[in-house]
């Protein structure tokens, strides 16, 4: 069998519609009215050939298609090119209709917990507390913030009464409390409610605790919207401290990326590229950082 030519492939002429791109109809129309209008060698195709295209029956044994029947070839491709789509769509909405159905029964069975505990142990006990603050992770995990921060301060104020203002529970439901706030770019709201819950950890667990950075280095980020950069800078500088001395200095652990590229991000929002650098090399010393983010 004679092999012809297709780019820097071979490809027998049985094989040579058997293409395994995916091209779209417009290609797949562009594509073959090019076939069609140039003057193409009988002996020898080079144009690229749609995916799933099957040539006619007898085309081993012509050298060439005609205007016809390209023409009701091109058809059945678009159809089963909508077809697939149409597939495609009808898995994608059924998918959703599961992740739907899924986030509304853990969501109303969250709910009933809520109210048992709170019909078995009262409205102001610990294990009411829990249930509601379970809810609102889920519902925060779901990027339902604004019902979630319904139910954080809830969990705030029972914690307050039975805990104390020392306590990593109550400094836990400040900080994500806060995280409601901050996505839905309350920044005024997050921004006191961020530093309460760092006063709350560094008491409860000690300055140099994971969970101390974690709010120090949300807090950044509200500063970073409120334009106060250099407030945002010292709460970066310190996170990263922080996860510096927890870590040993590992720069490959995902914390202490995390706080170079946040770090790095600020300095060059703030313009300060320079003093960006040695965070971005960082970065990329560890296999952190895309190369298009030392651009300034």
């Amino acid at each position: 069998m004679r092999l012809i030519s297709l780019k820097t492939r071979t490809y027998s002429k049985k094989s040579l519609f058997r293409a395994r791109a995916a091209p779209s109809v417009e290609d797949s129309t562009r594509e073959v009215t090019l076939l069609l209008s140039e003057n193409v060698d009988k002996e020898e195709v080079t144009h690229r050939i749609p995916a799933g295209a099957v040539a006619p029956k007898d085309f081993s044994e012509r050298h060439s298609i005609g205007v016809g029947g390209f023409g009701s070839w091109l058809k059945s491709l678009k159809s089963r090119l909508t077809g697939s789509k149409s597939a495609r769509s009808r898995w994608s909405s059924s998918r959703s209709q599961q992740r739907s159905s899924f986030y509304l029964t853990q969501k109303h069975l969250l709910e009933k917990l809520v109210d048992k505990a709170e019909a078995t142990h009262g409205t102001r006990s610990l294990k009411h507390a829990s249930a509601l603050e379970n809810l609102a992770d889920f519902l925060r995990e779901h990027e339902s913030f604004r019902e979630a921060s319904r139910y954080y301060p809830r969990v705030v104020r029972i914690r307050e009464q039975l805990l104390g203002e020392v306590d990593p529970t109550l400094g836990r439901a400040l900080h994500f409390l806060a995280a409601t706030y901050h996505a839905q770019a309350l920044y005024d709201d997050a921004e006191p409610l961020y530093e309460r819950a760092i006063l709350v950890r560094q008491l409860a667990l000690g300055k140099y605790h994971p969970d101390v950075a974690e709010s120090l280095n949300a807090q950044s980020g509200v500063y970073l919207a409120l334009q106060r950069g250099r407030e945002g800078l010292r709460a970066c500088k310190q996170a990263l401290a922080i996860r510096e001395r927890v870590f040993k200095h590992d720069d490959r652990h995902p914390l202490i990326r995390q706080s170079l590229m946040n770090t790095a991000r600020l300095l060059k929002a703030m313009h300060k590229y320079k003093q960006a650098t040695p965070y971005l090399d960082r970065l990329a010393a560890s296999g952190g950082v895309p190369v298009d983010s030392r651009s300034s």
